[in-house]
């Protein structure tokens, strides 16, 4: 016998080795660095050290002021501040890359799936070659998917980009409300300071009164009571204005000890009551929860259109180059497909059906 017919052909066993290992070489691989979690919590301590760079906020009225956290801030500069800065902001961002990966990812085609296999006779047999097997195989099955994967997956990055969008509308607001409480706290202190030291020379008078014989004690002890009540107006508005003061840091990621310099209250220019009427007619449009609320059911439509297209038979092809060990060289083609006897994609679409009404629900009751 032939020892060169005893042996796997070189040709094609290089062919199949090219077969496995081209797609790891052609695909980019990427590699994996650890990221040790941190322990520790880092807060500004410093004003100066706020990120300022309002150009990518995405709300107009923000994006172009110039901010100087030296300088006494105004409503709108603290709620631009706020929106660049805010910790909690910071993991919605993250949230928003997690949702565009998976947008990539829906997108991606389906790897082919390759094999291979060699069969060398032992022991004294009639075998005139050594035997292999190379097959190829793609699953036709998630390119019929694909589309409705992608559109639900692009509707729910939709969905995260306008939650995020809310959440900095929110931010902004709850800096303005907390600029304009320790803007008044601010002359609501200083006008209890005034009475404070008037009641204080009204009570001087009146004790000066009373060691004259001119006025009675109870004048002076009603003084006194008010100087103490007064006296504990002046505690509480520093307890609320350093309450109020931590709520601001926190939104800005700066320790809660840091003072920022405020611009005095601006004047009330009065409710804009037909702007907000027609704001109003036109809020579904507007409202950014409300939006995103609708990129949450578009993309509950597509999942469950996916469900739907996977009752049905989910079919690969492959084609296959063999010989056997009578040195019979065979190529063919096979076709496999699973059969929705039992499963039938049945309870993926009762989901995502009762999910589709869920979303529904849950936007009427808020626009509502």
């Amino acid at each position: 016998m032939n020892r060169e017919h005893r042996h796997f052909p070189q040709g094609v066993w290089r062919r199949s080795l090219l077969i496995l290992v081209a797609p790891a070489l052609f695909a980019g691989c990427a590699r994996y660095t650890p990221k040790p979690l941190s322990q520790s919590t880092t807060w500004g301590h410093d004003a100066r050290s706020l990120r300022v760079d309002a150009s990518h906020i995405p709300l107009p009225r923000l994006a172009t002021r110039r901010l100087d956290p030296g300088a006494p801030l105004s409503m709108q500069s603290v709620a631009a501040l706020a929106v660049l800065n805010d910790p909690q902001l910071r993991a919605a961002r993250d949230r928003s890359g997690v949702a565009r990966a998976q947008a990539f990812d829906a997108g991606l085609l389906p790897d082919p799936q390759s094999s291979a296999s060699r069969d060398i006779p032992q022991g004294r047999t009639g075998a005139t070659s050594t035997a292999y097997n190379l097959g190829l195989e793609l699953d036709l099955g998630s390119l019929v998917t694909r589309g409705a994967a992608k559109a639900a997956a692009d509707a729910n990055l939709r969905r995260v980009d306008l939650q995020l969008l809310w959440q900095e509308w929110q931010t902004a607001a709850s800096a303005e409300l907390a600029y304009v409480r320790l803007a008044s706290l601010t002359v609501r202190e200083t006008l209890t300071r005034r009475q404070l030291q008037l009641v204080s020379e009204r009570r001087a008078r009146d004790l000066a009164a009373l060691d004259d014989g001119d006025a009675p004690r109870t004048t002076a002890d009603a003084d006194l009571v008010e100087v103490q009540a007064l006296r504990q107006t002046l505690a509480d508005e520093r307890a609320a204005e350093l309450v109020q003061r931590a709520a601001l840091n926190a939104l800005l990621g700066l320790a809660p000890d840091v003072v920022l310099a405020l611009q005095p209250l601006p004047p009330d220019g009065g409710a804009d009551v037909a702007q907000a009427r027609a704001a109003l007619a036109r809020l579904s449009d507007i409202r950014p929860d409300l939006l995103a609320l609708r990129a949450g059911y578009q993309s509950q439509e597509a999942v469950l259109r996916e469900s739907v297209l996977l009752q049905f038979p989910s079919i690969s092809v492959g084609f296959t180059r063999a010989r056997d060990t009578s040195s019979v060289n065979t190529a063919g083609f096979g076709v496999r497909f699973n059969l929705p006897v039992f499963n039938g994609s049945r309870g993926k679409i009762a989901v995502a059906r009762a999910t589709r009404q869920q979303l529904a629900d849950a936007y009427r009751v808020r626009l509502a």
